[in-house]
């Protein structure tokens, strides 16, 4: 056999190799891509149930409040109580009042009317809550609806 000859026979069996090489590669990408979508459709699956079962807490909680309203005549002390039972199972769920007790901050506070400023009320202060605004972990859910005084233009 010539050298050439050898060595044309060393080439096709290191192409032969390289091709089995690839073809291996090849099926174990596949393999790979395959495992990588079931893990794909097992995560959305698993946090689709965690979703469901992060708010179940939340949704029963609401559900007692909910039939304290129907089972007897609404009075307003009923109201009240009701509101303050959902507002403490919020609360456990991170909802936060919004507080109103400072100044005027337009990052949280919503201005739907003025007022003249008095000796009681100094101008930037928030004399009424026309709707309470909450937080959720922190982050602006409902800005507070207020009333804020202003100094007067005399």
């Amino acid at each position: 056999m010539s050298d050439s000859t050898a060595e044309l026979a060393d080439i096709r069996s290191e192409l032969a190799g390289l091709k089995d090489l690839f073809l291996r590669r090849l099926l174990d990408d596949k393999t790979k891509s395959a495992q990588h979508e079931l893990l794909q459709d097992q995560l959305r699956a698993t946090q689709q149930i965690v979703s469901s079962r992060m708010f179940e807490g939340l949704f029963k909680e609401s559900l007692l409040a909910i039939d304290r309203l129907q089972a007897g005549p609404a009075s307003d002390e009923l109201s009240a109580s009701v509101c303050d039972e959902l507002l403490d199972v919020f609360g456990q769920y991170s909802l936060a009042s919004v507080a109103v007790d400072g100044p005027f901050d337009a990052k949280v506070h919503q201005l739907v009317e003025t007022a003249a400023a008095t000796s009681e009320c100094v101008a930037g202060s928030i004399t009424e809550v026309r709707r309470a605004g909450y937080l959720m972990n922190e982050r602006l859910l409902r800005p507070a609806q207020v009333v804020v005084a202003i100094a007067s233009s005399d």
